[in-house]
């Protein structure tokens, strides 16, 4: 769901990266770099990345004002989704991975990770084929600029989902 929400969140004068840390996740430097010209082009910029929260403390220092929007989703799904994208994964590394995505989900929570000031919002996953649910990300992401219904209602039907050859790119991660 992070290529919609990618999809979604990129309208107008904003832009947000879809799984931005891919090809630069041992570099934050180059990561910061890549945000920071598109915020040369774009009002708001972000980025929709489920790899994201294995590096919130390197990204809440390189952008601590930064609004935060986790998606909770039942661990079981996330291990059926994992095996399904990365079947070359073991149980184990399936199992770590979640825990991992778990202890960071409780820090996050608890807002430890941001210090004060920031209020991360925090959606369930099966919750983000709601209208509203949806527009609360919006004005949270977006908080100046009116929701777009119309544009909800036509991304909410569609399925948008990464090719073949970008899950081949986060394999190689």
């Amino acid at each position: 769901r992070t290529a919609w929400l990618a999809n979604f969140l990129t309208h107008g004068g904003n832009f947000c990266f879809h799984e931005a840390l891919k090809d630069c996740w041992q570099d934050m430097a180059q990561f910061k770099a890549k945000l920071d010209a598109a915020m040369k082009d774009y009002r708001y910029v972000g980025n929709s990345d489920c790899g994201l929260p294995f590096f919130a403390d390197e990204v809440v220092k390189l952008y601590p004002s930064a609004r935060w929007v986790f998606i909770k989703r039942n661990p079981e799904d996330v291990k059926a989704s994992l095996r399904g994208l990365f079947n070359q994964n073991t149980d184990i590394e399936v199992d770590a991975c979640v825990k991992r995505l778990e202890e960071v989900e409780n820090r996050i929570c608890a807002y430890k990770v941001f210090g004060r000031g920031v209020n991360p919002l925090i959606v369930d996953f099966d919750s983000l084929n709601r209208q509203d649910v949806c527009a609360e990300i919006w004005a949270y992401c977006l908080p100046d600029i009116p929701f777009d219904a119309r544009r909800w209602a036509l991304l909410n039907n569609l399925k948008v989902t990464v090719t073949p050859a970008e899950i081949a790119a986060l394999r190689g991660c």
